[in-house]
């Protein structure tokens, strides 16, 4: 079961030959990627059906010069853009390494236990070149069951 919501994905910035839902909802043996258009920054929010649990984050690129190299995360904070990410406290910022681009990044756990919306901002990449790649960004939850607890007086 799919637990995000397709219709609430937005992508700022991104090339308009690009699509963020192919590489979300994409084949994972097919080459799409996600590319920045102006600029090197991208942000990505999207909107879960019902409330995550997320544990951490798969990160990939086509070319080690436009992987992102630094990625702001908030949790719970809709519509927001460039000016708010870049005023705004993240929930987590993430410094990634090459060892990230092979395995995965965990997040503070903690600070992911209710999460019913999530933004990404790249606010820089690795190399010299104006514009970032994206591949497979992966998010791995946790679907927070509800229980109905019904109170019968006696």
């Amino acid at each position: 079961m799919c637990i995000r919501d397709r219709t609430s994905i937005e992508c700022l910035n991104d090339d308009k030959n690009t699509n963020v839902n192919d590489i979300l909802f994409g084949d994972v043996n097919q080459s799409k990627f996600l590319k920045s258009d102006s600029d090197h920054q991208l942000i990505i929010s999207l909107a879960f059906n019902q409330p995550v649990k997320i544990h951490h984050l798969v990160i990939r690129s086509v070319d080690p010069k436009s992987a992102p190299k630094t990625i702001q995360i908030y949790v719970n904070r809709v519509g927001m853009d460039f000016n708010d990410c870049e005023n705004e406290q993240p929930t987590q910022v993430i410094e990634l390494k090459d060892t990230d681009y092979k395995g995965q990044t965990d997040l503070r756990y903690v600070k992911f236990q209710h999460v019913k919306s999530l933004t990404v901002f790249v606010s820089d990449n690795t190399g010299a070149v104006s514009y970032t790649h994206l591949t497979l960004p992966t998010i791995y939850s946790v679907q927070i069951s509800v229980v109905a607890v019904s109170l019968k007086k006696k």
